[in-house]
């Protein structure tokens, strides 16, 4: 009995749908990202996925067994003197992209869904490496209790109210000295007019006396 092998016919026979899954399997590892059906894309991610799991194994077994899945297509990569050197593609999976999915344990490739395709409305997905997500995700314990710290952190900041409260207070601080400086000239000014004024009154006492006696 044919129990769990269920396989993704895509409408094609055997040799021809292996066939096309190895052009896509080599084309995503070519350029790291491809748009395609969503149900091809479906069954290309259990190959790829695959293959990065041979990368990491690295041994001669596991290189024969990822050449059955690719075509062993030329690569060119540009060194860092700028100049350009060719290399083939099983070469640039084990030697330069295995070493970017060693804090991964699974899910090397993501599948994203984009509008269908205009003519027949076929569900269309976009095929990618996830190469930014290759370190480990931290324990939920973790990332719980640093979420709990953060809370706490933010709870002890002040409010808005008490941010307001003390902005006042200290610019109530800073006029204070000013206002004070300013009824102490204000008093200085006072004391100098009231002399000046008993000064020219005496002045005209002086002379009213003078006045009458001639």
């Amino acid at each position: 009995m044919r129990h769990r092998l269920k396989k993704p016919h895509l409408g094609k026979p055997a040799d021809q749908r292996k066939a096309m899954l190895r052009s896509l399997v080599t084309s995503l590892f070519l350029h790291q990202e491809i748009k395609t059906t969503l149900v091809r894309a479906k069954a290309l991610r259990q190959l790829s996925d695959k293959v990065v799991t041979f990368a990491k194994r690295g041994d001669l077994h596991a290189i024969r067994l990822a050449s059955k899945m690719i075509y062993n297509v030329d690569y060119q990569v540009i060194e860092d003197n700028g100049k350009p050197r060719k290399q083939s593609l099983l070469n640039h999976i084990f030697n330069d992209l295995a070493p970017r999915f060693s804090g991964r344990s699974g899910g090397y490739t993501r599948v994203l869904r984009l509008p269908p395709r205009r003519g027949d409305a076929t569900p269309m997905a976009l095929v990618q490496l996830t190469f930014e997500l290759d370190q480990t995700p931290k324990n939920n314990s973790q990332t719980s209790k640093a979420k709990l710290q953060e809370k706490e952190g933010l709870s002890e900041k002040p409010s808005k109210e008490e941010k307001i409260l003390d902005e006042a207070v200290t610019e109530a601080a800073q006029d204070s000295p000013s206002t004070e400086n300013s009824t102490v000239a204000q008093e200085e000014n006072n004391a100098e007019s009231k002399t000046n004024d008993e000064s020219v009154s005496g002045e005209h006492d002086a002379e009213s006396p003078e006045k009458q006696g001639s």
